[in-house]
């Protein structure tokens, strides 16, 4: 149906409904947020959450007490959380096959604007951030009604236990008394023992230093972690934590900016509470952009990623091995690789080298150089291939297949010539060892490719902005440049063999449905 004949449509039904309702309500969707069998869209105007369950072509519309400010799934892709402007937080696990499941509702006293999980999914953690997050940026929306009208604590936390029903302690609030404004980050981990008692530590991130306190008890003291010296001049702001255990002790290696340094803190003793961290600064190296904790035949090592060079740091001794690289180096993605064997992928964003190491046999390499596969062009995109020595790069329309066992680049040019399209929402199935991609460009489409047998299937489908693999029944869900909410649902399995299904009027599905 062409446009203008769906606004034809779309203004006869209108015709038969509230008129004043539908044309003063403005309908904003948001961004969708995926679990793992359906999409939610968190519409304001009508205050709603619309829970769409692929497999089974359901809708779900679930009612919200207020206008939607922040909304995002659970690591484990089984529940979503919704916030909404009058300080309500709404916790949905989806049920097996469906998108309607249980439901909680929390009273957070704040319309949040950002929230960390914790990896097991038990505990998130709501706050204001120091720059708050724009609309639609991962599923969420900053609040429009904070903007002096009225005075908020910026420093204020609510601790919610997921697992738990709402109750007079739950969520618990806390106030950061280190902080002058919302944390840059907030880091939840998961729960281990320190001194026989249980202990889930959080850490809060802001310049120069790190508030440390333990989520299981909100009336406990905060420990501040300062990373420079008072006549330190930098702009010293923490960008990553990584818990683990230091001779069997709660620790947290800190990545910050600025810095070339590791920070290392090791918590002792303590009865109740957070114990004061024991701080000790191990090198980093130059050029410092990421961490990786490893076991190894030697004991604990940590593994840095840097400009031109992999680095291995002993936290003991604090000494420091390296590894040159001949090509950037800015990220390192752990995975696992062949029979299990722990790997990880070193790269730079429009680098044309990847690196590629066997971490189990990490210390017979020391002081060898890595010698990166090249590529003849710069890379948009790096995917490992989960049990394999395998990564799927993207560069524009070319998708290229790395096999680091046999040092072999296989391309598969997507469109031909038509340097218009681009690969864009990239996934690599390892149960099917099948990548899937939208093509975004005229008229666009979707395209899988099996990496045993290298057959390459397209779908052409015009108008699609974003595409979500849902594991969860294995099916593709397009979603298109619609303004009245349209997905077209795809088999995984049968991509190319099976019809697209489409379902349209998701937002106004209440007025047609009349």
């Amino acid at each position: 149906m062409s446009t203008f004949a769906r606004g034809l449509v779309f203004l006869a039904c209108l015709s038969g409904c509230d008129r004043d309702a539908v044309y003063e309500t403005s309908i904003d969707p948001g961004a969708p947020v995926a679990t793992t069998g359906s999409l939610h869209f968190a519409v304001a105007g009508p205050n709603e959450l619309l829970s769409y369950d692929v497999s089974r072509d359901a809708l779900n519309r679930r009612p919200l007490t207020d206008r939607p400010v922040l909304w995002s799934a659970t690591p484990d892709g089984r529940a979503l959380v919704v916030v909404t402007e009058d300080g309500l937080m709404t916790h949905i696990v989806t049920g097996e096959g469906g998108a309607a499941g249980r439901a909680r509702t929390y009273a957070l006293e704040d319309a949040f604007e950002s929230v960390s999980f914790s990896n097991d999914g038990r505990y998130a953690v709501f706050h204001f951030a120091a720059a708050a997050p724009r609309r639609g940026v991962s599923g969420t929306r900053a609040s429009e009604s904070v903007d002096g009208l009225f005075v908020r604590n910026p420093n204020a936390l609510a601790i919610v236990d997921l697992e738990e029903e709402a109750g007079p302690t739950n969520p618990t609030r806390r106030t950061l008394k280190a902080f002058g404004s919302g944390p840059t980050a907030v880091v939840v981990t998961d729960e281990t023992e320190l001194d026989g008692r249980p202990i889930r530590l959080a850490y809060a991130f802001a310049e120069r230093y790190v508030v440390v306190f333990d989520v299981g008890q909100p009336e406990a003291v905060e420990r501040v972690v300062h990373l420079t010296l008072a006549d330190d001049a930098r702009s010293v702001l923490p960008l990553e934590v990584v818990p683990l255990q230091v001779e069997g002790r709660p620790s947290a290696l800190v990545r910050a900016s600025a810095t070339d340094n590791i920070f290392l803190l090791t918590f002792g003793a303590a009865e109740s509470g957070v114990p004061r961290p024991e701080l000790n600064a191990l090198p980093g190296g130059i050029g410092l952009r990421a961490l990786l904790p490893v076991s190894t035949s030697s004991g604990l090592r940590i593994v840095t990623a840097n400009v031109d060079h992999l680095g291995v740091v002993d936290p003991q001794t604090g000494s420091r091995r390296v590894a040159p690289v001949s090509t950037p180096v800015s990220e390192l993605i752990p995975f696992e690789g062949a029979d299990g064997r722990a790997a990880a992928l070193l790269w730079s964003p429009g680098s044309s080298g990847v690196g590629y190491v066997d971490l189990d046999s990490l210390s017979t390499r020391l002081g060898q150089a890595i010698t990166p596969q090249l590529l003849p062009v710069g890379i948009d995109q790096l995917h490992p291939v989960a049990g394999l020595a395998q990564a799927v790069a993207v560069a524009r329309s070319t998708l290229i297949v790395l096999d680091f066992e046999s040092q072999s680049a296989t391309p598969f040019q997507i469109g031909g010539t038509n340097s218009s399209f681009r690969l864009e929402d990239v996934y690599v199935d390892a149960l099917t060892l099948t990548v899937f991609a939208r093509v975004a460009g005229s008229p666009g489409g979707i395209v899988s490719i099996a990496l045993e047998t290298g057959v390459t299937t397209s779908v052409t489908l015009p108008d699609v902005s974003q595409l979500f693999f849902l594991s969860e029944g294995r099916n593709l869900a397009a979603l298109h440049e619609d303004a009245f909410g349209r997905v077209s649902r795809l088999p995984a399995a049968s991509l190319g063999r099976a019809k697209p299904t489409s379902r349209g009027g998701l937002y106004f599905s209440e007025i047609f449905d009349r």
